[in-house]
């Protein structure tokens, strides 16, 4: 069965642009014309979390969430012009957004906690969000998993990762119907720790699993292994292409040079390390303590990145949740609300 829900949009785009005066020349990023464009009152309150999902170049979307206050907020905005524009949309249930997938600009794969805050619901667009499909979320055999994380690498074909972290599976008719990975890598009690794709490349995959690091080039569906990673658990994954990337754990980040190579450590920070996101060698940046690094020599040097304060007499901490390099010339929000763009 299927559930067609059709939403309109908000009628209200936020329009963004970096604030570039004399008085912004020594930050790396800056606040965005509107400062606190995302939230509104009761949500700055320093508790806010959020995930930039990029597409392309110029569009993608933003998942804002605040826990913290009653009743819980959810937001989800749609990105478009280089990072220029936030369009907040409606989406099914309003609950928290698990994980987003997307195909292309229009279409995009919705994975969202249930009203009973356990299990999950999938819902597809192919109108970028105005309307959604709701799947069946069936699972062959009767074994009942919530589904935690998505990766779609076409409108019919996808990757699903329970949300126990232990059980694999995937889909051949977009999101209707699930089967187990029969794989013997996931069929142990062994966690997936960590899966990611590479940037416009859906077919690449990666996953951490037990000590080592596997990979797919057919969206997930046959894996490889592809280095050892040794007797560590590693929890963050960036890779620039197939065989170069940067792999951390909470306070070391490893260099993986070709496939079967082992990892080699390029850097060991002092500050627990949040997220790492790689372009090429010559731009890596990384969050550590909420607070933002870059190379520029492959960790020969490492640079504390300035971020200008939008409100410098304001009470309470300002502190980074998440970045993205690839929207433009690059996107971060922090725990209040504010987009920053680089400088």
């Amino acid at each position: 069965m299927k559930k067609h829900i059709l939403f309109i949009s908000l009628a209200v785009t936020l329009f963004l642009g970096c604030e570039k005066d004399k008085t912004t020349t020594n930050y790396d990023w800056i606040p965005t014309s509107n400062k606190s464009l995302l939230l509104d009152s009761s949500m700055l309150e320093g508790n806010t979390r959020a995930y930039f999902y990029t597409i392309d170049n110029s569009n993608g979307y933003l998942s804002v969430y605040n826990q913290m206050i009653s009743p819980p907020k959810y937001s989800l905005y749609r990105i478009s012009d280089q990072g220029q524009n936030f369009e907040e949309i409606n989406y099914p249930l309003g609950r928290l957004i698990k994980d987003l997938s997307f195909i292309n600009s229009f279409s995009v794969y919705l994975l969202l906690e249930d009203t009973t805050g356990i299990d999950s619901k999938l819902y597809y667009s192919d109108d970028e969000g105005i309307s959604w499909t709701e799947k069946n979320n069936n699972i062959n055999n009767n074994i009942e998993y919530p589904l935690a994380q998505i990766h779609f690498s076409s409108i019919d074909s996808g990757i699903a990762i329970s949300g126990t972290n232990k059980v694999l599976f995937y889909t051949t008719d977009g999101g209707e119907n699930w089967i187990k990975n029969e794989n013997r890598l996931f069929s142990n009690d062994k966690d997936i720790r960590n899966f990611t794709t590479i940037h416009n490349e859906p077919n690449i995959c990666f996953l951490t699993l037990g000590d080592s690091l596997f990979y797919s080039i057919d969206g997930g569906f046959i894996w490889q292994i592809h280095s050892y990673l040794g007797d560590c658990c590693y929890y963050l994954i960036s890779f620039i292409n197939k065989d170069v990337g940067y792999i951390a754990n909470e306070y070391d980040i490893y260099k993986i040079n070709n496939i079967g190579s082992d990892v080699t450590k390029v850097y060991t920070s002092d500050r627990q390390i949040n997220q790492i996101e790689a372009i090429n060698d010559s731009e890596i940046y990384f969050t550590a303590n909420y607070s933002m690094f870059k190379t520029s020599d492959d960790f020969h040097s490492v640079k504390k990145m300035n971020i200008k304060d939008p409100y410098p007499n304001e009470d309470g901490d300002r502190i980074i949740i998440n970045f993205t390099l690839l929207l433009g010339n690059g996107l971060l929000v922090d725990t209040k609300g504010t987009i920053y763009c680089r400088n």
